[in-house]
């Protein structure tokens, strides 16, 4: 790794945040992430200087000259001072003790959920939508070795979801319990975040992924209900989702990233990941699935 490899990838994680990838861009931030463990481990600490940037803007001051739009972000080089210093907190390696005191000081507590890359071959996994707790449930299969030319993003194991004839996606579910929370203080929020890792098994196809959250007050078998009957947008405290349109000329692994506030009484999250094809009359394939990574992220009030 060099300085200008180290540069080029923080290009392209300011514009993947402001949502200004070109579909060469975005194509070439995912190869990078699938063949780099080093530019993996800095997306992750970007996203949380990202998350500090943004709670220190939100609690100062609004100017009152009106501000100019740009069709795309200026490159880090181009930072305004505060985000050039955070970029060169992270541009010098300085992973744990730096990075999570930049993040401390823009009042944010991070709590991983659920770090999972499917390494137990002999993981419980149940079918359909969720009936239960933190176990994964859905269409997905026991985790598996590489397969003919894909191996797994991360470790030595992945799953897979196989073609389901009558729906447009195959899914992966979990509920992650929230219930034993504290409450919310006075300006405090909460956001959950979650990354996943999907990749097709047949080259050349025009793939959909997906990441749905949604947030309930209910207990596992009212929120199921919610779920299968349709009503998660009329019942569920939130629900979010988000799709991404993967080219066919598009190899390996592609890395997706959805977030979603956490309302107060939250008891439950469900997460759905869901993979397909985007042509409903081309034949239905299999995809895979590995290194899930699921985030609490709270907000503190700012200081005073």
């Amino acid at each position: 790794m060099n300085m200008d490899q180290k540069k080029r990838w923080f290009e392209l994680f300011t514009l993947h945040g402001a949502d200004a990838l070109t579909p060469d861009e975005h194509a070439e931030l995912q190869a990078i992430l699938r063949r780099d463990a080093a530019a993996r481990r800095l997306w992750f600490v970007h996203q949380d200087v990202e998350m500090g940037l943004r709670a220190h803007l939100a609690a100062a001051p609004v100017a009152s000259a009106p501000l100019k739009s740009a069709r795309k972000p200026a490159y880090w080089l181009q930072w305004r001072p505060l985000t050039a210093a955070a970029a060169g907190i992270v541009f010098g390696m300085l992973y744990t003790s730096v990075v999570f005191g930049f993040v401390t000081q823009r009042q944010l507590r991070i709590q991983t959920l659920l770090t999972e890359g499917f390494e137990d071959a002999e993981m419980i996994h149940d079918r359909g939508v969720p009936s239960r707790m933190e176990v994964w449930s859905g269409d997905l299969q026991a985790p598996q070795d590489a397969e003919g030319d894909v191996k797994p993003a991360e470790g030595r194991r992945m799953v897979t979801l196989p073609p389901v004839e009558k729906r447009d996606f195959s899914y992966a579910f979990r509920f992650v319990d929230v219930s034993a929370l504290p409450p919310l203080s006075a300006g405090q929020t909460r956001e959950i975040e979650v990354t996943a890792q999907f990749h097709g098994a047949m080259p050349g196809v025009h793939e959909r992924f997906q990441i749905r959250l949604a947030a309930f007050a209910d207990d596992v078998a009212g929120a199921r209900e919610i779920w299968v009957r349709n009503h998660v947008d009329e019942l569920a405290l939130l629900h979010v989702a988000k799709t991404v349109r993967v080219p066919s000329s598009t190899a390996g692994w592609t890395t997706l990233r959805s977030t979603m506030d956490v309302p107060a009484g939250t008891r439950l999250l469900l997460v759905s990941l869901a993979a397909g094809v985007v042509d409903a009359d081309a034949a239905k394939t299999a995809h895979y699935l590995d290194d899930v990574q699921i985030r609490l992220i709270t907000h503190e009030a700012p200081l005073p």
